[in-house]
């Protein structure tokens, strides 16, 4: 609640979400979604600058985050076939 109610002029809130879906025994759907809101037109300025030079850097950790995942889950999967 205290975030929904955060409201300072300078500021922008960020909700990052993954979300997991089976889709079948071997297909599973990971989604990443980002929302900011800037709080002020100052902050949504800056904002739009500061993720113009970060999205490539995001990308990549997604990138590595998914490989993870996937790692992870196979190896879940080994352990559970043996």
């Amino acid at each position: 609640s205290e975030f929904k109610k955060f409201s300072q002029n300078g500021y922008a809130k960020a909700v990052l979400d993954f979300h997991v879906k089976s889709i079948n025994n071997n297909y599973t759907e990971i989604t990443f979604e980002t929302r900011i809101l800037a709080l002020d037109y100052s902050s949504y300025r800056d904002m739009r600058i500061y993720w113009s030079i970060i999205t490539p850097g995001i990308w990549i950790v997604r990138k590595m985050w998914l490989l993870a995942i996937k790692k992870r889950a196979e190896y879940m999967q080994r352990k559970l076939s043996e």
